[in-house]
């Protein structure tokens, strides 16, 4: 596929930012499955050791909130977040 002189920047650029879009996405979902492993595997383990709600739990409803932020965050496209995000990651990639 050729691109006219004019398209060449614009077409590399959204390839670029489809790159960074899925390395992004890939980060976020592996920083939920860790989550989601450490809280599968210890909730029901201090659960059937004490059966109380103890103060981690609170730890744990906050990282579920604090990821969750990150991800509505980090999708948003069009965000000045991303775009400086993008920016940083496209200024390692000419390195």
């Amino acid at each position: 596929m050729s691109y006219s002189p004019n398209q060449a920047p614009r077409a590399k650029l959204a390839t670029q930012r489809l790159q960074f879009s899925r390395q992004l996405r890939t980060h976020f979902q592996i920083k939920l499955s860790l989550f989601l492993v450490t809280v599968v595997l210890f909730v029901p383990t201090n659960l059937a050791i004490d059966g109380q709600f103890d103060w981690c739990y609170w730890l744990i409803l906050l990282a579920t909130f604090g990821i969750s932020w990150e991800g509505c965050k980090a999708y948003q496209l069009n965000s000045e977040r991303f775009e400086r995000q993008f920016q940083q990651w496209q200024s390692r990639q000419q390195e």
